[in-house]
């Protein structure tokens, strides 16, 4: 098939837009990300409605209020072959509302996962499913969340695909400069948010103690709960063994997770888990929370551990198994790698979305046939 024009409509600051939006131009397709927020993506053109850092919430709606303005002044101008929407409860109800075509919806599970409160909940849903119920395909990154957006939307006549959010095995790759003594180093790579549970780590930290002395906990990331995760260091009495280092960008984690010994995810709820495919790629075995699609990135007692979420005892019991055995995380951080580049590898995921792509815009041009 020859090159395409896909109109990406995303936040262009989000990790996964620029991925994804400039695997696709490195393919030879003409790429614009239509957003919201402002960014820059190399070899991609980007059409952006407010600086989202100095927005205030109004701001931010009447963004999205003239996106859809946008979104159809561009559609007429690029005339593009495949319309890409990230995310349902936002750019999902922009692309619905401009009714453009063929449209593929790409959920990335905090818009699809369900919520604690009642109505939250109610009207998350009936939005997913106005809007899942009336595209021509669905890509998610895990077969969890493809059950999720199959019960939400049901009853669901739109196929959906599983693709997953790999990651690029020569950025994340084992590092061989690694001294192989010194203290455990443990790590956590997420945002400071409830659902990601570093609080549950934090408390699991006594007991990795009291069995090997000498670890040390590095939480990069940032966000609301920074302050009261401080204190909680604090109140357990080991802020001497805990180093918070902010947010990291994402071209640098492998430099950080190259210090790491053992990864740890103790998130709350998860539809996929690419952070632990990093440090898997990484050479790093993994403890994670059972949530979610996790099991289909973690092969327990293989490349990790897995332990129910919001238990630090087992967290820590878990974290302790790793620390005290150099051979099993050597063994568990080499399947672990092993399994990503199998299954995971970025560029493979990249020809499914492609495949997927091209396979949406041959049906509509079938369709645009028939009707003639």
């Amino acid at each position: 098939m020859k090159p395409l024009r896909i109109v990406v409509v995303a936040n262009p600051q989000a990790v996964h837009t620029r991925r994804w939006s400039q695997s696709l131009a490195e393919l030879g397709h003409r790429v614009v990300v239509i957003g919201v927020r402002r960014a820059d993506i190399p070899g991609v053109e980007v059409v952006s409605m407010i600086d989202r850092s100095s927005a205030s919430a109004a701001g931010i709606a009447l963004g999205y209020l003239l996106l859809v303005a946008r979104l159809r002044r561009h559609v007429r101008r690029l005339q593009p072959d495949a319309i890409m929407a990230h995310y349902t409860t936002t750019n999902g109800v922009v692309a619905r509302i401009t009714r453009v075509r063929p449209l593929l919806m790409v959920p990335w599970g905090t818009d699809i996962r369900p919520e604690s409160g009642r109505w939250t909940r109610i009207v998350r849903d009936r939005v997913n499913r106005w809007v899942l119920r009336r595209v021509d395909r669905i890509a998610v990154s895990s077969h969890y969340l493809a059950e999720r957006v199959r019960a939400v939307a049901s009853p669901l006549e739109t196929h959906v695909s599983v693709v997953p959010f790999g990651v690029d095995t020569t950025h994340f790759a084992p590092r061989t400069d690694r001294p192989g003594d010194g203290p455990l180093t443990i790590g956590f790579v997420k945002h400071f948010r409830p659902r990601y549970g570093t609080g549950v780590l934090l408390e699991a930290m006594p007991h990795v103690l009291e069995h090997v002395p000498s670890a040390t906990l590095t939480l990069a990331g940032s966000g609301p709960l920074e302050a009261e995760l401080r204190e909680l260091a604090a109140s357990l009495g080991i802020t001497d063994v805990v180093r918070f280092v902010g947010r990291v960008a994402h071209d640098e984690v492998p430099d950080l997770m190259a210090s790491f010994d053992v990864l740890v995810n103790p998130s709350l709820e998860e539809s996929f888990g690419v952070v632990l495919l990093e440090g898997s790629a990484m050479g790093l075995p993994v403890v994670s929370s059972d949530v979610g699609g996790v099991r289909e990135v973690v092969d327990e007692g293989v490349t990790g551990e897995l332990v129910p979420p919001g238990d630090s005892e087992a967290l820590g019991r878990a974290i302790v198994r790793l620390g005290t055995d150099e051979s099993l995380r050597r063994r568990m951080g080499a399947a672990g790698r092993a399994r990503v580049l199998a299954e995971f590898a970025w560029e493979r995921n990249v020809d499914q979305m492609n495949e997927l792509i091209e396979a949406m815009v041959n049906d509509a041009r079938s369709d645009d046939e028939r009707q003639r």
